[in-house]
């Protein structure tokens, strides 16, 4: 369900629908949560990301992509 709701953000997106692939991409959230999934998590925060930008404040992008990046505990150092 997750994938298909994530599928459909994307295809919502590239109609220019925003705030329907928002609809979309935040059920997907809720689904990936309910499972833990957080690799599933961060695309979806990675997305509404992009969402953000597309529509603005940059702000609200960063703030999105802050999530993406700390749903994950450890980070492999250079």
């Amino acid at each position: 369900m997750a994938a298909t709701s994530h599928q459909l953000g994307w295809v919502a997106q590239q109609q220019g629908n925003l705030e329907k692939a928002e609809d979309w991409y935040l059920q997907a959230l809720h689904i990936h949560k309910d499972f833990d999934n957080r690799p599933g998590m961060a695309s979806s925060f990675e997305h509404l990301g992009m969402l953000a930008e597309a529509r603005g404040p940059l702000k609200n992008a960063l703030e999105w992509i802050v999530r993406c990046v700390t749903t994950f505990t450890g980070f492999p150092t250079l």
